[in-house]
Order: C-alpha cells, then structure tokens, then sequence
C-alpha cells in the first residue's frame, strides 16, 4: 500500500504539472490566431462581408486547438458563431463540456483613424489538453510502475537476505555468544542498505533524464505546432483569396452577361443605363458610379445615370471635358485611369462633384471609340481602395456593351426618323396625286367629250379629214390619260388604307372571257392566237368584281402588248391540290431579267429595252396587280425569261373559293 500511494502521488504531480503546460500551450496557440486572422477578420467585418467573414471563421475552425468561433459587433450583438462540436448554438459551452476562452477586440485602420468593428471569441475544449498529456501521462504512469516494481523487487531480495540472515543468526545463538552474532550481522546489514540507496540513486538519475527528454521533446512539439498554424494560416488565407477571386469573376461574368443579352434587346436607354450603374456598384463594392455621357454641344458631360450621388444631381450635374478632371482626362489620355487616393493626385484636381462626396479612390474608362466617345463610365469609393487588373478589364467590358446599346439605339432612332420622314412624304405624295387627279379628271372628261362629239360627226363633218383623224386621237389620248389618273386614285386609297373590298361572288371563267373580249380589237390587230384554260364546274371567288376586273385587264393587256405579232397567249384557271385558286397568264412575249422583273413591281416603273419604249404604259399595272391582291389574302408571281416569254401567275386563298354546298 505505502508503494501504491507513493506511485499514485507521482502521477497525480507529474499529470498536473503536464495538463498546467498543455493548458499554456493551449492559450498561446489562441493569441496566435489572433495575431494571424485578426487582420481579415477586421476587413471582412469592416466591408461587412459575410460571405468572406465565414470563410475566415471556418479557417479558423480548422486551425489547432480552436473548438470554435464567436464574433460579435461593436455594440455586443451576434454577427456569427462557429460552433464546434462542444459547442451550442449561442457560441456557449455545453452542459458535459468545459472551455478555454480568448477573446480580443477586431481593429480596423480607416485612413489614420483604428475603428473597432467587433469582438472575437476563441474557443477551446479541455478534451484538446487531455489528448495532448494523454501519451505523457501514459508513460510517466509506465515509468513510476516499472519505478515501483523496480523498488519492490529490491526491498524483497533485501528482506528475504535480512530473514535468511537472521535465521542463521537464531541458529548460531544457540552454538555461540550473543556478541558473537552481532558482530557478524552487522557488516551485512550495511552492506545491504548501501545497495538498497544506490539503486535508489539510479532510478531518481533515470527519472530526471526522462523529465530533460520530455520538456525537449515538449519544446519541439510546441514550435512544430506553431509552425504548423502558420502554415495552415497561410493556405487558409491563400485559399480565402482564391475564392474569393473566383467569386468576384463568376458575378463579373454573369453580370456581363445579362447586360449583353439585354443590350442586344433594344432596351430603353434610361432603364438600362440605371441598372448598369447599380449592377457594377454591387459587383465590384463601391459606393458611387456613374455613366457621364457626351452632351450635344461636345463641351460637357452630363451625369445620366449614377448610384450614391445626392439627390437631383442624376440628370442634372454636368462634369467639364477639360484635362482637370478625371473623366476629361480620361478622354484625353484615352485610356482606363486608376485613382489611389485623389487628395494626393497630381494628374487632375478632380471635379466638385467628386470632391463634395467624399471620393478618395476610383476608375474610370471610355465608353465607345477612342476617337469619338459617347462618354466615361466611372465607379469610386469612400475609402481607399486598390482596383484589381479584373476589376478594370469589368469596367471596359461594360462600357463596350453600353457603347453596343448607345449605337443601337441611336442607329434606331435614325431608322424611325428617316421611316416617319418617309411615311410623311409619301402621304404627301398620295395626297397630292389624288387631289391632282381629281383636278385632271373634270376638264378631261370635257375633252374627251367634246372629242367624241367632233369623231361621231354629231352636229355634221368637220370639213377636212384631217380633223376626223386629229379627233379620234384627241379621244384616243383622253382614254388613255384617264386609265392612267384612275390607277393613280385607285393606288393612292391603297397606299391611304381607304381601300374598300366589296366582296361578292365572281364567276373567273366568266370575268376571263369579259377581258379577251374587251381587247379583241388588239388581240386581232397582231394576229395573237389567245387560249383559255377554264374547265367547266370551277367554284366561284368570294371577291371584289372590280379589283378582280381589273386584275385580269391590267395582265392579259401587258400580255397582248409585249407579245409579237402571231404569237401566243394561254389564259388558265384552276384550283390546286391546298384549296388555293390559281389564274395564270402565259404568253410568248420578249420576256424580263431578274432585275426587270424587280422593277416591273414597283410604281411608276418600266422595262428600260427597246421593246418597252415602244410601247404605252404609266409603269403601275404590275404594281397595282400585287397591292390588289395582297388586299384580297394573295400574292402575284412572274416568271419569264428574255426573248421566250412570261408566266404571271395570281393565286387567291383557300378561303375566298366558294365551293358548292
């Protein structure tokens, strides 16, 4: 039991002495944590960064010895727990748990002034300083048994010599004197106890080498550990910054690309510069930035859009060109500019506008060409901040895709204003043909009747027949001035959009045979052979009889006088296999190019040969042709080739066939 208790007492000590250093150990470990991360800690909590902050705090997590992390305001409120696994929700001990604690204040350097920004909590369980002394303890507690079984193995061989020794003495008692006995025991006992205090001596020797190679062992391991935390620092700090880097350039990326997607859309410029300004202040972390953008008269800039500014300065503030400020200068130096500190800038004073807030550090970049910008897109902050090569390759970016917008939108604006001028001038035009039609229609009717009059000898000869010939081609003229002004007024409702389709049955074998019959005269003059392709039974058009009339006239009249003498034309109607109603006018005529066909389609237009020339026409039958067919649902197409002839075809659509019920 005494060796028992002796050996107990040993462990006791040396287990106390170990778990005092462990501890010690242990809250250095967490003041150097705090010399390693508290510099972060007071950026992220500074820029208020949360995203950033648990990073940190979760590097922190992993570093030795930290159980957990509590980080709180200035004014004592929760900003974020890390609770390790002894830890509860709050950033308190469990109940089963106790921890070591270190809290520092988080100090943050704003120009010359240290702000504090918050309070750090470090936290570390006992169970840490256990499985850091459970080895030593392990093999003191080894030592002092062996020690002890050691000692007891002595004291036996010792005492088993003493009893062996005094049982020869009881014997020799009994065969010799008393003073005899003793003077032979005496030597031995001696003897004994001189070995029994040299081993002793030994094993205290052992002890205290083992105790030397522990503390340096204990040494080795602590700068083994520090080392250890400060490289885990730096990985820490290295990855934060990686992801960090990363994430800045996946929001710069996606940022770019939805204003591209929207600059493309054709947005309005007002709205898509606001949410430019307001998606490059979130992205890069500023607290002001602006698009000033080139005023008319080319000697100022006008703020347009902008975030952070005061009030009723967006749309109103103006900024100089002049080399003083920082966007002239910009435009003058044509390049990105970088501002460190403005107070400090030697380049350019910079404007009020800048001054008045509070800038101290920014960048600014061209929007569109070097040599005839739009403006400058500009983003500033209140506190010194270095601008990163991403940050001025974003800003570039950006201000290209506003330059995209700006010329897309003025090149529209140009479109729409050149459209409404033509629009308006083409109104005009219908107007005043119409008007002028109407004026030419009144005396010509006149002459045409008094010409007709003087042709039919109605009141008795003219004298000399000359006058007959003169007469008939005064009326000739009359009728072919009139065709003309009723194409012109007929042109004009369409292009007005008082074109009125009065729908009603039209028998198409029936309006063909009218129009043969109307140009007989000519047909049989060139001796042109005229087929007609109508089969019985063909349904009849739900149409406008007029236009319709009209249609057929204007095509089988082009058809007779561009076509030969004894040449010839077929004239076919049909229903195809979609429903569609198809009329076709072929003939063996002198036939159009590719580009003549173009023209032939457009108004007041004529083929420029030599047949044409020789021929009458105002240049608006084919046109009118297409624009009255497009009223009824349909379309015209033109085959031809030169010296061969030409196939217009009309086709009406399913829906104006009426089909027998």
């Amino acid at each position: 039991m005494f060796y028992a208790l002796i050996a107990a007492v040993l462990v006791g000590a040396v287990t106390a002495i170990e778990y005092a250093v462990s501890r010690g150990d242990l809250i250095h470990d967490l003041k150097v944590n705090e010399k390693a991360f508290s510099g972060a800690l007071a950026g992220a909590l500074w820029a208020m960064d949360m995203e950033e902050l648990r990073l940190i705090v979760a590097g922190m997590v992993e570093a030795s010895g930290i159980t957990g992390v509590k980080i709180t305001g200035p004014n004592g409120k929760l900003v974020l727990n890390a609770a390790g696994t002894v830890m509860d929700e709050t950033g308190g001990a469990k109940a089963s748990t106790k921890l070591f604690r270190h809290e520092f204040p988080i100090n943050y350097r704003h120009k010359t002034k240290i702000k504090r920004v918050g309070v750090a909590t470090l936290y570390a369980s006992q169970d840490i300083v256990f499985e850091r002394i459970k080895f030593r303890v392990f093999m003191v507690i080894a030592a002092v048994l062996i020690m002890a079984a050691a000692l007891w193995a002595i004291l036996l061989y010792v005492g088993r010599s003493l009893l062996s020794r005094l049982t020869a003495l009881t014997e020799s008692l009994e065969l010799s004197n008393l003073d005899g006995v003793k003077g032979g025991a005496s030597p031995a006992g001696e003897n004994e106890m001189e070995v029994l205090e040299n081993a002793f001596d030994s094993m205290v020797r052992r002890l205290g080498l083992a105790n030397k190679k522990l503390a340096e062992s204990h040494d080795i391991l602590g700068n083994t550990v520090e080392e250890r935390i400060r490289e885990l620092t730096w990985k820490i700090a290295e990855r934060t910054l990686t992801e960090k880097k990363l994430r800045i350039r996946e929001s710069q990326q996606a940022v770019i690309a939805c204003l591209g997607q929207r600059a493309l859309m054709g947005p309005d410029m007002g709205d898509f510069m606001d949410i430019a300004v307001k998606q490059v202040a979130k992205t890069l972390g500023v607290e002001y930035c602006k698009i000033l953008l080139v005023k008319p008269a080319g000697d100022k800039l006008l703020l347009r859009a902008g975030v952070g500014w005061r009030t009723g300065l967006v749309g109103a503030a103006t900024v100089g060109m002049e080399k003083e400020t920082q966007a002239g200068f910009t435009l003058l130096s044509q390049e990105p500019v970088i501002v460190d500190d403005l107070k400090t800038e030697k380049r350019f004073s910079g404007p009020p506008l800048l001054h008045d807030h509070g800038v101290v550090s920014g960048i600014s970049v061209i929007i569109g060409e070097i040599d005839n910008p739009y403006g400058v897109l500009g983003a500033h902050t209140a506190a010194h901040r270095v601008f990163p090569e991403d940050d001025i390759n974003f800003m570039q970016v950006i201000a290209n895709i506003l330059a995209l917008a700006i010329t897309r939108c003025r090149i529209e604006g140009d479109l729409l204003e050149t459209k409404t001028e033509a629009e308006t001038a083409n109104r005009a035009k219908s107007e005043f043909l119409a008007s002028m039609s109407h004026d030419l229609r009144t005396p010509l009717n006149a002459i045409m009747g008094f010409a007709e009059l003087m042709k039919d000898h109605t009141f008795g000869p003219l004298g000399a027949r000359q006058y007959d010939e003169y007469a008939k081609d005064i009326h000739d003229s009359g009728n072919l001035l009139l065709s003309l002004i009723n194409d012109i007024l007929d042109l004009s409702k369409i292009e007005a959009g008082k074109f009125e389709i009065k729908e009603q049955p039209v028998d198409v074998a029936a309006a063909i045979q009218l129009s043969v019959n109307l140009l007989k005269l000519n047909i049989e003059k060139k001796k042109l052979c005229v087929e007609v392709d109508a089969p019985p039974g063909l349904p009849v058009l739900n149409a406008d009889r007029k236009a319709i009339m009209q249609i057929f006239n204007n095509l089988l009249s082009n058809s007779v006088k561009f076509t030969p003498e004894k040449g010839g034309i077929n004239v076919s109607a049909k229903v195809i296999g979609d429903g569609s109603y198809e009329v076709s006018f072929a003939d063996t005529g002198i036939g159009m190019t590719d580009k003549e066909i173009t023209r032939s389609l457009a108004p007041f237009e004529q083929i420029d040969s030599t047949h044409s020339r020789k021929h009458e026409g105002t240049g608006l039958g084919l046109h009118l042709c297409q624009r009255l067919m497009e009223l009824h649902g349909g379309y015209l197409e033109i085959e031809s080739e030169v010296d061969k002839g030409t196939t217009v075809t009309v086709m009406f659509p399913p829906e104006r066939v009426v089909r027998e019920a």
